[in-house]
């Protein structure tokens, strides 16, 4: 019987911030929008080169119609990753209805703290530099 079987997924929230190499989560519902059981419901990802994605639990054996279920998606961008926004597309499937995806936006920020360094050890360079030159300018 045609449209028995209904997925939907809602993300929140849509926009998440993470540190590069730290995890942070988002949940995922997963809602039984048909008149019939779905079964082995879980998520899938697509997401960009090197990022560890998962979901929590990985799987939901049975959604009875118009239940939904919450999953924790678990985001980590590499340690390398540059500071900019990334988008990772989550797909609900089962082994009966259509699939159903949204994109989830992950902006990813670098830490500080060697930011902070460095503008530490400019300023003590250019320090020594003015200091050399007082020092010889006086002679």
């Amino acid at each position: 019987m045609k449209g028995a079987y209904r997925l939907t997924l809602e993300l929140t929230p849509l926009n998440i911030r993470v540190t590069a190499g730290e995890e942070c989560d988002a949940i995922a519902s997963v809602r039984n929008e048909g008149q019939s059981t779905i079964t082995n419901v879980k998520l899938e990802f697509d997401t960009p080169s090197g990022w560890t994605v998962s979901s929590k639990p990985e799987n939901v054996l049975r959604l009875e119609p118009g239940r939904s279920v919450d999953f924790t998606v678990e985001v980590k961008p590499p340690p390398d990753a540059l500071a900019a926004d990334y988008y990772i597309t989550v797909t609900a499937t089962s082994d009966q209805a259509e699939p159903a995806s949204r994109d989830l936006r992950v902006t990813v920020e670098v830490p500080t703290g060697w930011g902070y360094f460095g503008v530490v050890a400019i300023i003590v360079i250019v320090l020594a530099v003015v200091g050399i030159f007082w020092k010889f300018r006086r002679k």
